[in-house]
């Protein structure tokens, strides 16, 4: 078995454990979260560009575009945009939702 380098000292993944036993997540999205989860802080927030966690994950950045989408809309990330002060790049911020709401609350 060939070992798989991941940057950083990160050996576990921090992601909401229902997300594993959720059918509705396509099992490249569950992939993606699963290395996001590696790299979230305290509260979840993601520390990784897109083009890293593409590389990571040996795909194109429109593919964890849509992955980061299919996440969103089933409650397992959050986006939050701002622009740059210095810059006025646009910023995109994603957050890990571990309290993410059951069928039933949202």
């Amino acid at each position: 078995m060939s070992k798989i380098k991941i940057p950083g000292s990160q050996q576990f993944s921090v992601i909401p454990a229902k997300a594993a036993l959720d059918k509705r997540i396509s099992n490249d999205a569950l992939r993606t979260l699963a290395v996001l989860g590696c790299f979230g802080d305290l509260n979840g927030w993601w520390v990784l560009d897109r083009s890293t966690l593409a590389q990571m994950r040996g795909v194109r950045i429109a593919t964890i575009d849509k992955h980061i989408q299919e996440l969103v809309s089933l409650g397992y990330l959050k986006t939050y945009t701002r622009r740059d002060p210095k810059t006025d790049a646009q910023i995109v911020l994603v957050q890990i939702c571990l309290d993410n709401p059951t069928e039933e609350e949202a």
